[in-house]
């Protein structure tokens, strides 16, 4: 059996402000708040973060941008937050649970089924969007 993504490097400083850091931290979150079981406590390398109420989930986390120019111009319009794609689709992901973060405080948690989105396109979400009636805040 494989070490959790923590046990190697948590003690580590700077550890938090990682990638891997950061993405345990938001998955942490998830199973407090929602309940369910983290997956990477139990191995590292699973194909999914949690397994939530029979639901496999891959947790994904992104802070709000704001695009300061746009063609040269200051841009007064809203931001978005940005998830990354996934280059291999994950047979085993039943949802994505999508986390926008907006100065460090969750405002959306958008639950989405595999089945209606293919993360290998990743995803860009605005304040008012098509997967808001996936939010589970």
């Amino acid at each position: 059996m494989k070490r959790c993504k923590t046990s190697r490097f948590k003690d580590v400083e700077g550890y938090e402000r990682t990638e891997t850091g950061i993405s345990v931290k938001w998955e942490q979150w998830f199973v407090e708040k929602f309940g369910g079981k983290w997956m990477n406590e139990e191995i590292m390398g699973a194909p999914y973060d949690v397994e939530w109420n029979n639901k496999k989930i891959d947790v994904k986390a992104s802070t709000y941008f704001i695009r300061p120019f746009k063609r040269g111009k200051v841009w007064n319009g809203g931001g978005t937050w940005t998830f990354q794609p996934n280059p291999t689709l994950k047979p085993e992901i039943d949802h994505y649970a999508c986390i926008c973060i907006k100065e460090g405080v969750p405002v959306k948690c958008l639950l989405i089924p595999a089945i209606i989105y293919d993360m290998r396109k990743g995803l860009t979400v605005g304040k008012v969007s098509q997967f808001d009636n996936y939010n589970i805040l």
